[in-house]
């Protein structure tokens, strides 16, 4: 993950998708090589910021909230 590379958060049926440069999976296995590679650096509690953000917006399984 390098510095200004594109983050996309998305809803799956397994629960919510990251796409960060090369990554692919799901928001807890981005949310574990975050704090791999970032820790709490500046761009590891931004990322950290943007995952708690991420699972209060997008709902997290096949139905919709609403």
């Amino acid at each position: 993950m390098k510095k200004y590379e594109l983050t996309s958060n998305f809803k799956m049926r397994v629960g919510i998708g990251v796409m960060c440069g090369c990554f692919f999976g799901t928001i807890d296995e981005f949310a574990e090589q975050v704090e791999k590679t970032h820790g709490d650096n500046e761009h590891g509690r931004a990322y950290k910021l943007a995952i708690e953000l991420a699972k209060l917006r997008i709902p997290a399984g096949e139905e919709d909230e609403e």
